[in-house]
């Protein structure tokens, strides 16, 4: 390990090569720009520094300040590393981030993520502007009010679409093939919903996961409680369009159903693999259990069904999953933005790598496409914006091998017959739609219950 002496000696060299280029900028810089440059390299250097000690890969000071002086801007710093969950926050996103995800804000009722650099709506909410307007599942968001989401960080985008309740949002939506088309969205207060539960037969009941905020696990507990009091021996946990967001609640979750073994391994730039076991406050239910995914499960959803799968602990239904398997920190930085960087790379509790993989369920189930141009990918269950890919670390428990760690702080077909019960279909926009892929969940649900064989894994 290098001496303290070492590390200090390389400091001083660095803030040397910083005041260099600080003095070569100001050679070229007008009067009037100098003052925004002395901010803006200010927050490059510490955010170089940031990286250099927190980055999952190493990463070279001089490269980062060589990209700052080529693109003139941190975001073009940031696009050097090729992860697009590295990203910067000024005052107004760091700020959006921080809002309280299970209160109301005035936005349009999506779930977004990144993919492919830009954002793309994992699911609208139901009963939300988003989704009156129409915007489905995998819509790619080109441009908010006219500005491009190109290389646009998450936060931004996120913070660009809320706004005072009764004001306008357009969004330009890429859709497949599609041409380009301009939706306009007044906004409205929303409350955010974390959980939705109900019976589905007399002895099994349906739970839908629908983000990892700050107390998604106490929502969960009471949701099941409820549903064994109401008779429930089987559950169906849903975790299909959810996006992810904080890592320790995905752990308290996967703790109310994993009694043994590690959740989930993160490693960090050492390579050192960190065991992360289930939290011993925790209830265990021994409720059997299939787990709904698909292409929209990203993050922490992955986490909790790869816990779940790893274990034997549940069969896995639907379609592959979204494969983030990153682990981001949040620092706020000293100008009142903040700095998301990706820390660690997480296994699942089966030691497997999931990112840009996915989680391949046991049993792959594809949704029906659906008959009319305007009805929802995104089925509901029950009769009827954001999503935080950054991950935050609360102090789940760590394996006693494991080092500490500093709080910092994502196809085969199946037929059924016609008397599938009314609760797998959804009504969407006067078209009936079967959830196949619920469908296909009770139906194994009730051979593991009246201890049936089970049908064949696709």
């Amino acid at each position: 390990m290098p001496s303290l002496k070492a590390s200090v000696k390389k400091y001083v060299v660095f803030v040397l090569v910083l005041v260099c280029v600080v003095m070569a900028f100001e050679g070229h810089a007008s009067d009037e720009s100098k003052n925004m440059l002395h901010s803006d390299f200010d927050t490059a250097m510490e955010i170089a520094l940031l990286i250099r000690l927190q980055y999952v890969d190493p990463v070279r000071v001089t490269d980062l300040l060589s990209a700052y002086m080529e693109t003139n801007t941190i975001e073009g710093m940031l696009e050097s590393l090729n992860d697009q969950y590295t990203q910067y926050m000024d005052r107004e996103a760091y700020q959006t981030y921080r809002e309280d995800v299970t209160g109301t804000y005035g936005g349009i009722g999506i779930h977004v993520g990144l993919r492919n650099g830009r954002p793309t709506v994992i699911a609208p909410m139901p009963d939300t502007p988003a989704m009156r307007a129409g915007l489905a599942s995998g819509d790619v968001i080109v441009a908010i009010d006219g500005k491009s989401t190109e290389n646009m960080s998450l936060e931004e985008a996120v913070s660009l679409m809320k706004g005072p309740e009764s004001t306008l949002v357009v969004l330009t939506i890429s859709r497949g093939d599609e041409p380009l088309r301009d939706v306009e969205i007044v906004r409205a207060q929303i409350t955010i919903p974390v959980v939705d539960y109900l019976m589905l037969e007399d002895d099994i009941g349906y739970l839908g996961l629908i983000t990892f905020s700050a107390d998604t696990a106490q929502q969960v507990q009471r949701a099941l409680d409820d549903l064994i009091s109401q008779g429930a021996k089987g559950l169906v946990l849903d975790l299909r369009w959810n996006g992810g967001g904080l890592f320790d609640q995905a752990v308290r979750v996967a703790s109310m159903f994993v009694d043994h073994g590690p959740i989930v391994y993160r490693v960090g730039r050492d390579g050192i693999r960190s065991a992360y076991n289930r939290y011993s406050d925790v209830p265990i239910y021994d409720l059997e259990m299939i787990v709904l995914v698909n292409e929209w499960s990203a993050s922490s959803s992955e986490i909790l069904a790869g816990a779940l799968k790893d274990s034997n602990r549940a069969y896995l239904v639907g379609t592959r999953t979204f494969g983030k398997g990153l682990v981001q920190g949040v620092f706020p930085l000293s100008n009142g933005g903040a700095l998301s960087v990706t820390t660690d790379r997480y296994l699942t509790a089966g030691g497997h790598s999931i990112h840009e993989v996915g989680i391949t369920p046991h049993y792959v189930v594809e949704l029906p496409e659906f008959p009319t141009e305007q009805e929802q990918d995104q089925l509901s269950v029950s009769t009827p914006e954001d999503s935080d890919q950054i991950e935050e670390l609360e102090d789940p428990p760590l394996a006693d091998d494991a080092a500490d760690e500093t709080e910092t702080g994502l196809e085969d077909s199946a037929d059924f017959s016609d008397g599938a019960d009314d609760s797998v279909v959804a009504e969407l926009d006067g078209a009936t739609v079967q959830d196949t892929q619920l469908a296909k969940a009770v139906e194994i649900l009730r051979s593991i219950l009246d201890g049936q064989e089970l049908p064949a894994a696709s």
